[in-house]
């Protein structure tokens, strides 16, 4: 099992540059090592992602918020996605709705992700058509209720 599991983690070991020691009386033990690459990925196995919490997902998106990455991490995004989307987002202060707001407070800049691009990527993932499900949508808010809508199919 220990060969196993280091042949197929050891892409991500290498990646890293970690190493996980062999605990004990100088044994490799795969659940130290599994549970220490679980933290460093930070990947929880109630958080794994499938039909059932993908569509409870969506349902929380919105449209036109940015979810940090901690909000991302507590509400089971995958890190690999967390990483794909994430932007540096600059306040836009021509109009109230291009104004980023942290706790009712104005901000310049904020790392995150759309819930827009979230939603997407979740459709995506429940296998739903969002370029034609969103194709008629004027704005952001109509585009994920569009895709939610598109939940009734499924």
């Amino acid at each position: 099992m220990a060969s196993n599991f280091l042949r197929l983690a050891q892409p991500l070991l290498q990646r890293w540059q970690i190493e996980i020691a062999s605990e004990g009386h100088g044994q490799f033990e795969p659940a130290v090592a599994f549970r220490r690459l679980r933290f460093l990925l930070n990947v929880s196995l109630k958080m794994r992602l499938n039909s059932t919490s993908a569509q409870l997902l969506l349902l929380k998106c919105v449209g036109d918020q940015i979810w940090d990455e901690q909000t991302c991490i507590d509400q089971g995004i995958p890190q690999i996605w967390f990483d794909e989307l994430v932007e540096n987002y600059e306040s836009g202060f021509d109009n109230d709705r291009n104004t980023i707001y942290v706790n009712e407070h104005v901000v310049n800049q904020y790392r995150g992700v759309s819930d827009l691009h979230i939603a997407l990527k979740l459709a995506e993932f429940l296998g739903i058509d969002w370029k034609r499900a969103t194709s008629a949508a004027p704005g952001r808010r109509a585009q994920v209720e569009a895709i939610k809508a598109e939940l009734d199919e499924l």
